[in-house]
């Protein structure tokens, strides 16, 4: 997240004992590019009078407008790394291994549902990826569709996938 027309300037920063310290500060966003600076780069202590103060709001709206841009990074990616999981996951689908422990998972619960106990079993679900591509049967359900497609929703909804 850059500012689109950077204006960095030297600003006198309050200390908690009344006293200044030089920073420097984008007038533009509230970024604060550097502090606890040299006063000889402003000519000496005397020239701080002439100096605009640091902008704490401008600064807090800067960071809060950066929080929010990291947090959306960090959404991104964990949707790209779960597009890449899921077609890792669809591959495993397609194994042998998988129909194998599929079909004794469908048998030990009828083919009913185990999600409404009213419709057929077609699925089998996850409970848990703890132990992906080796787990153990109790860690799988049979579901029908509908509920499949329920619940998958609602936990890629509460995981924002």
């Amino acid at each position: 997240m850059e500012c689109k027309d950077c204006k960095i300037e030297y600003v006198k920063k309050e200390k908690s004992n009344g006293g200044y310290f030089l920073a420097t500060q984008c007038l533009n966003c509230g970024k604060c590019t550097g502090s606890n600076l040299s006063f000889s780069l402003v000519g000496g202590k005397e020239n701080l009078n002439n100096l605009p103060i640091y902008d704490e709001d401008l600064y807090s709206e800067y960071y809060k407008k950066l929080s929010e841009y990291q947090q959306e990074l960090r959404i991104k990616e964990r949707k790209d790394n779960f597009t890449l999981w899921l077609e890792l996951h669809n591959e495993y689908l397609l194994t042998d291994i998988w129909r194998s422990k599929r079909d004794r998972v469908l048998k030990r619960d009828q083919y009913i549902c185990q999600a409404c106990l009213i419709s057929k079993a077609t699925e089998v679900h996850h409970l848990s990826y703890l132990n992906w591509k080796n787990e153990p049967l109790f860690e799988l359900t049979s579901i029908c569709n509908r509920c499949h497609v329920k619940i998958t929703k609602l936990s890629r909804e509460r995981n924002n996938l």
